[in-house]
């Protein structure tokens, strides 16, 4: 019985992991995106506040991070 509820319970961990990990890559997304969000008018100014204050504290979006093939694309 005890093995059951480690099992459900560790299952309940992972998928708040995973919905964590959406929403982040959901902020990142519309971080830096925004001025294309921001040309067809589907931004709000309250996730706009959020998302700056979030990174003046946190500093989560300050640095870019390029994958390695776009990078070496664009210096070909």
């Amino acid at each position: 019985m005890q093995g059951e509820d480690d099992l459900r319970g560790l299952a309940k961990i992972i998928a708040f992991m995973r919905a964590v990990s959406i929403i982040i890559v959901l902020m990142h997304f519309y971080w830096f995106c925004y001025g294309f969000f921001s040309e067809r008018g589907w931004t709000l100014e309250v996730i706009g506040k959020i998302l700056f204050n979030f990174n003046r504290t946190a500093g989560f979006f300050q640095i870019r991070f390029t994958p390695k093939f776009s990078h070496w694309c664009y210096w070909r």
